[in-house]
């Protein structure tokens, strides 16, 4: 598949669970939904259901949940302008929701998949001292140094406070046997020591769970970090990857298998919801802004005057969009 339909199947998905997010909780809350699009500019094919039009749209980049009241005047009290601010944010706050929630889910097929590794070995390095003092696949390190190992992190651990050719005392048990060698630690990074020794891995739920967690919150706390760096001027914009440089990762993520693709997929669900909180005119984000001084303000901002202030985010959006693939080409192109 080349990295271009990737792309598509990717934003596809993406978008389609973020604009769910908007419809789910916009029919739950009794606003009206005018029209459910995935895709922008012409219609390919369309159906109508309960007074909502579901339509799938030529260009797969983009989507839109259409809301009575929500860029126009209604009395209808089924209509967005007409709901409270708790649902408004609510109906707003949806679509990046869902794609945090799409992105841990990713998270945790990732590590179901991979395994939690244990102290039993499934690869020896060639040429390592694993393989020249005798150990196997199949060995289970129960001791080292004397100390009781009960997981690969405590074993990474007392290993990483060794020395290149340190002499250490293992324990391990082979075809339920227990035997104790003697040798001298390879050398690894730094003058640390190395074995040489690949562990064994098994699905377990409890570490599927909480690896998944801190990495969605690792994501989130590097984005976070990115953005700061960029308002500050620490990093330039030509850091920021618009739909070309996004297509040219998709593509060198797919050289190292299906796994490293749905990994960078997560991150830019990440990505995706978070942007798209920002307070920035015609996204999410900004829409929120505006709900929250109507709740502080007591009434909405008048929607004649919102419409042009997202107007003029949208226009600013779209150069700035112009100018980062424009980046994106020149860094494709150089040599």
């Amino acid at each position: 598949m080349s990295a271009i339909l990737q792309a598509i199947v990717i934003f596809f998905l993406l978008i389609l669970v973020h604009e769910f997010g908007h419809y789910i909780v916009a029919k739950k809350s009794g606003t009206h939904v005018y029209e459910f699009a995935i895709g922008m500019g012409p219609l390919i094919r369309s159906f109508e259901r309960k007074g909502t039009r579901y339509a799938l749209r030529l260009i797969p980049i983009g989507g839109y949940v259409r809301l009575e009241g929500e860029d126009e005047e209604t009395d209808a009290p089924t209509g967005f302008s007409h709901q409270p601010p708790w649902k408004k944010f609510l109906i707003l706050f949806a679509g990046a929701f869902m794609n945090f929630v799409l992105a841990w889910l990713v998270f945790f097929l990732l590590f179901s998949i991979l395994g939690q590794p244990t102290t039993q070995i499934e690869q020896i390095l060639p040429g390592s001292v694993a393989e020249t003092h005798g150990i196997q696949v199949g060995d289970q390190i129960v001791e080292f140094q004397g100390v009781s190992i009960e997981t690969w992190d405590h074993l990474s651990s007392e290993i990483q406070q060794t020395t290149a050719n340190q002499s250490v005392s293992i324990g391990l048990i082979r075809n339920e046997v227990k035997m104790n060698l003697s040798l001298q630690m390879g050398e690894g990074e730094n003058g640390q020591g190395y074995l040489g020794i690949v562990p064994k891995r098994g699905f377990n739920l409890g570490f599927s769970l909480k690896s998944s967690w801190l990495y969605f919150w690792q994501g989130m706390g590097l984005l976070v970090g990115f953005f700061r760096e960029l308002i500050q001027g620490k990093v330039g914009a030509d850091a920021v990857a618009g739909p070309v440089g996004i297509v040219t990762m998709i593509g060198e993520a797919s050289q190292y298998g299906w796994l490293a693709l749905l990994n960078l997929a997560g991150l830019i669900s990440i990505n995706l919801g978070f942007v798209n909180l920002l307070p920035i005119p015609a996204l999410d984000g900004g829409r929120i802004l505006f709900v929250l001084v109507e709740a502080i303000r007591g009434k909405p901002v008048p929607p004649e005057k919102e419409g042009m202030v997202h107007f003029v985010g949208f226009a600013l959006m779209l150069g700035l969009l112009i100018l980062i693939t424009y980046q994106d080409l020149l860094r494709l192109l150089r040599p």
